[in-house]
């Protein structure tokens, strides 16, 4: 078809056989993105020759380049990226250089020449940013340390594209002043970021805030997209490449208060033009020609995956990482990223390559994508099978954690993480006598915590041999130190039976304390917790609701709770109304929720009472009823106390409406 809307017929075409094969491979519990890339080689122009214009396809396929890169961004805030920013930074270089090194080596063993060498390196050192970090966010491992390393080395590689693509041409072309535009580019790489970091500090949330006070979604969502685009074109315009500029402005908004509400606006767009993305690139393999060259193609893409999984992990480990992160980011990485094609098409465009050389590379970077998903479900039996051998194990030092680590500790806490969320967390578990146990992966912050006397192991929380070692069988708690302190501390010291007031108590003071100092401080004062638990032990407090035709469906609070079991009604919710110490000729109806409060034994059996297929037996029934009060004693203990026993509930503290 041609004419003026050829290029919606071509972008239907895409979608329809994408739908479909996403819809099967779903069935199948295989990623959307394989789903994609198979859709472009069947509509490709080596495939079934669905499509007329691939210039046009590539313009759409931009576009969804730069929605993804922005949506990384958005959930690629600096402050999350902080704790790895040592093994990111690092092992990005690493990695890089390593990679073309090793690459020359080969390749010039071989008989290539230099500049050919150079060109695969370069390509086979870039990872798919795209496709790691959608498969990393389907299996929720994005915030996970492994994800959050393999992110911040994927931007070290999005960095290193733009001196690479200025270097590589004039290198080959003889030209002696290489340096130069490299640090230019280099340079103009460093002020993108930093312009970033300044624009997410103070400029981004003020102008949002006022964008905000509007009340106007259309507004707000004009501007995300305002933003994301206009920071492309001009990072485009700088000489950078679009997917930079976007990035940038998502890692600008990211970690502001409006970035879920960014992200929601974002997401449709970005999957719609995401498929025509992964699309286009599965365009460019010829089916032809692996037909013709089976073997070849699947001993380079064993190599590619095996060496590129190899070299990461051998960066990591000796940056000190733990195994099992640099097992999963190594095997994360292994495939051959989007800027890859760029640098192909430049040494193809350059004749550094011959047309076989070429197919063969886009051949294997397609297949090393489309294995991604299926490599990184490899990842975690690998870093197992691994931590076995002794050699690996010993120069792994973040693997396990001692033997005595959890030995002689019961009840305690397990304290995953020790950043600044955790020593706020520690303090007041700490303050409040409550044992626990720190694993930490950043040895700097493990060295100052042990120094200060804390209880606290180099080892990565998530391996079941570390977890097994501190204790957690025998744990009472285990606390993640996600971004939310305050909630972390609340429910670590509900757990451990402190009073509501007293935790509401050491909120408070939290707040106020960051509200003056800036800072996310807890003071906490000790508390001996003895004989609170055993009061807490005792007593109960639930909300019930009203069954019809229960035996509390229209009786009075008297009758039904408080003279046959003891317990006290301390609030009716019924409806939207709340009738707080409600006198005890109040009839109760079904529907009504009921605050009861009492001994563990009497709340248990106003909860029988007020359902109707667990309703205890009454009189009515015979001798039926001392055998039901029989058996109710042997399952609760406390029960002596409804028929005059020593065991009774204290009396209810008063409610304040």
């Amino acid at each position: 078809m041609n004419g003026p809307h050829a290029l919606l017929f071509d972008v239907a075409k895409i979608l329809g056989v994408a739908a479909v094969l996403v819809l099967v491979l779903g069935r199948l519990r295989q990623p959307a993105v394989l789903g994609y890339l198979l859709a472009g080689v069947l509509v490709g122009p080596a495939g079934l020759g669905l499509i007329s214009d691939l210039a046009r396809i590539d313009q759409i396929a931009e576009v969804g380049v730069l929605l993804l890169m922005f949506a990384v961004g958005l959930e690629s805030s600096l402050d999350r990226l902080r704790p790895v920013r040592r093994l990111a930074v690092l092992g990005g270089m690493l990695q890089v250089g390593l990679t073309v090194l090793l690459t020359c080596l080969v390749l010039r063993a071989i008989g290539w020449g230099w500049g050919r060498a150079i060109f695969l390196g370069c390509i086979l050192a870039m990872s798919s940013t795209t496709i790691v970090m959608r498969s990393l966010h389907e299996r929720g491992e994005t915030d996970a340390p492994h994800g959050q390393v393999a992110l911040g080395i994927l931007i070290v590689q999005d960095l290193a594209v733009v001196p690479i693509t200025i270097v590589l041409p004039t290198l080959v072309s003889g030209k002696e002043d290489v340096l130069g535009p490299a640090l230019a580019a280099i340079g103009k790489g460093a002020v993108a970021l930093a312009a970033a970091l300044l624009l997410a500090r103070f400029l981004i949330p003020s102008v949002f805030r006022q964008i905000a006070r509007a009340r106007s979604r259309e507004l707000f969502s004009i501007a995300v997209l305002g933003l994301a685009v206009g920071t492309a074109v001009a990072s485009e315009a700088a000489g950078l490449s679009l997917a930079l500029g976007a990035f940038v402005a998502g890692l600008a908004l990211g970690g502001t208060d409006y970035e879920h509400e960014a992200r929601a606006i974002v997401a449709p767009l970005r999957d719609a033009f995401a498929g025509v993305f992964f699309a286009s690139i599965g365009m460019l393999l010829d089916p032809v020609f692996v037909a013709m060259h089976p073997g070849d193609l699947a001993l380079v893409v064993a190599l590619v995956l095996v060496g590129n999984t190899l070299v990461t992990i051998a960066a990591l480990l000796f940056l000190r990482a733990p195994l099992r992160v640099a097992v999963l980011v190594g095997v994360a990485l292994s495939q051959v990223g989007e800027f890859s094609f760029l640098i192909a098409k430049m040494g193809h465009e350059g004749h550094i390559f011959q047309d076989e050389i070429y197919h063969m590379t886009v051949a294997a970077s397609v297949a090393t994508m489309l294995l991604t998903p299926f490599a990184i479900k490899l990842g975690g039996p690998i870093a197992a099978a691994l931590a076995q051998v002794p050699f690996v194990a010993r120069r792994a030092s973040g693997g396990a954690i001692p033997e005595v680590a959890g030995a002689g500790l019961d009840r305690h806490a397990l304290l995953c993480g020790y950043g600044p969320i955790g020593r706020d967390v520690a303090k007041g578990l700490s303050a409040n006598d409550v044992p626990f146990v720190a694993l930490e992966l950043n040895p700097h912050t493990v060295e100052r915590a042990r120094a200060e006397g804390v209880s606290i192991f180099y080892a990565d929380a998530t391996q079941p041999e570390v977890l097994a070692h501190a204790g957690v069988a025998r744990a009472k708690a285990v606390l993640v130190t996600v971004p939310d302190g305050l909630e972390i501390l609340a429910r670590a010291l509900r757990s451990f039976d402190v009073p509501r007031g007293r935790i509401e108590q050491e909120l408070e003071d939290a707040r106020a304390g960051e509200r003056r100092s800036g800072a996310r401080g807890i003071k906490v004062a000790p508390k001996r917790l003895g004989e609170i638990t055993r009061v807490l032990r005792q007593v109960q407090v639930e909300i019930l609701e009203v069954e019809s035709g229960s035996a509390l469906d229209g009786a009075t609070i008297e009758e039904g709770v408080r003279s046959g079991t003891g317990a006290s009604v301390l609030a009716v919710l019924r409806g939207s109304e709340t009738i707080a110490n409600p006198p005890s000729e109040v009839a109760l109806a079904a529907l009504d929720r009921i605050v009861v409060f009492g001994s563990r034994a009497q709340v248990s059996i106003v909860e029988q009472l007020a359902c109707v297929s667990r309703a205890p037996t009454t009189e009515a029934h015979g001798s039926n009823a001392t055998d039901d009060a029989l058996v109710l004693e042997e399952r609760h203990p406390d029960a002596s106390s409804l028929r005059g026993g020593e065991t009774a509930a204290p009396p209810p503290p008063p409610v304040r409406t």
